[in-house]
């Protein structure tokens, strides 16, 4: 018996090393799979320093690692709370608590629709809790498709999220230039469900013609959009200075940082929102899909223990820009500046002959959103104590000639 297993593990042993020597000699430079296997094999796994706890210890096991990251996201997921207009709040409160209008069901998804859009997913994702890959889901046979169809179909009719589709696990990357102890240096991607991914994308094919039709997101915003891009958004800033040193004026602007934004969303501030614009149906499907969601920290094989998600939109997820976009297109804009938004970067533009007017110009309107901060419950949704208010003053020679 041992001498079989020997003969056995000699075999397979040969049958590895046939099958690694047959991949080093198909790797080519023609096709770039030399190259692809070069980088794999030189690129560097990030990992993760000791962390340091809120009681000033220090994890340094992968297991109590992510315990630390889990308990410092489960304080981003939440909203800030503040008392600042009450009456504002009873009215939020009394509108999401009021009867919906009637209206007609939505048109239901067809099994090509869902083919369709199994087929636009990049091949290379990492998969969710569901162990689901592209791969996988492309491959599937018809009746599969049939039956998910109607999955996803009971899902629009009965207006509820899967529970098991809106736990996600988190996944965390080194922000450059950040202090590697502290669990706030670490960017956190949500690894989702395919098919969860797969149900937002058909929801957003329906209700993206509704979004476009309201005019809900303003035309400062190029961040997630058609035919919008960060050169159109640039040449909008440039152009704007641009004008305003030929007619020899002072430029102040604002670049305003956004500190976790995505993570910040009020979810019922956002309801509020999505209750205005859209059929019941589709509003009653984001309330299921925002509440109730929860997510597990993953750092090599280690997993922590799950937790609540209680505000923001989970990134990663396909429909979390559209609905960023909807929570902050009310903010306050003003006739005497500029405004210039990529998701949540954000710059304000004022021009006038007189720097101290195009200065109060500007102050007065980062007033104004720091009052809509404050009301809709996002402090750090645009002010970052770190960067933001940097206010640059391009305060020009007139003597200068362009």
């Amino acid at each position: 018996m041992n001498t079989l297993s020997t003969h056995l593990k000699r075999l397979l042993s040969k049958l590895r090393n046939e099958s690694f020597f047959n991949y080093l000699s198909s790797l080519t430079s023609q096709d770039g799979s030399l190259w692809r296997a070069t980088k794999k094999a030189l690129k560097d796994k990030p990992s993760y320093s000791p962390l340091k706890k809120q009681d000033n210890t220090w994890a340094i096991d992968d297991l109590d690692k992510v315990e630390t990251l889990k308990t410092h996201l489960t304080e981003v997921f939440k909203p800030h709370v503040t008392t600042n207009n009450p009456a504002f709040y009873n009215e939020i409160d009394e509108f999401l608590s009021s009867p919906l209008q009637m209206s007609l069901p939505p048109k239901a998804f067809s099994p090509a629709e869902v083919q369709h859009y199994i087929s636009t997913f990049p091949k290379r994702k990492a998969p969710g809790s569901d162990l689901i890959t592209f791969k996988i889901a492309k491959n599937l046979p018809k009746k599969t498709i049939i039956l998910l169809t109607y999955i996803f179909n009971a899902t629009l009719r009965l207006t509820y999220f899967p529970l098991r589709w809106k736990s996600s696990i988190i996944i965390l990357i080194p922000k450059p230039g950040k202090p590697p102890e502290s669990p706030s240096s670490y960017r956190p991607i949500s690894l989702l469900p395919f098919f969860s991914k797969v149900l937002e994308k058909l929801i957003l094919k329906r209700i993206n013609p509704i979004i476009n039709n309201s005019e809900t997101i303003p035309n400062t915003q190029f961040g997630f959009r058609n035919q919008h891009s960060t050169i159109h958004q640039i040449n909008r800033i440039t152009d704007s200075i641009a004008s305003a040193l030929e007619k020899k004026q002072y430029c102040t602007a604002a670049f305003l940082d956004v500190a976790e934004a995505f993570d910040r969303v009020w979810h019922d501030g956002l309801l509020y929102k999505l209750k205005k614009i859209l059929p019941p149906t589709f509003y009653l499907f984001f309330k299921s899909y925002l509440h109730e969601r929860q997510f597990t920290v993953r750092y090599r094989s280690s997993l922590s223990d799950q937790s609540e998600i209680q505000a923001g939109v989970p990134q990663g997820a396909i429909a979390a820009p559209l609905l960023f976009n909807i929570f902050i297109a009310d903010q306050p804009t003003s006739t005497n500046t500029l405004v210039a938004e990529y998701a949540d970067d954000k710059a304000i533009i004022s021009t006038h002959e007189n720097p101290l007017i195009a200065s109060n110009m500007l102050q007065n309107h980062l007033t104004q959103i720091e009052s809509w901060c404050k009301n809709w419950k996002s402090w750090r949704l645009i002010l970052n104590e770190n960067v933001c208010y940097e206010v640059w003053h391009l305060a020009i020679d007139h003597d200068i000639v362009m």
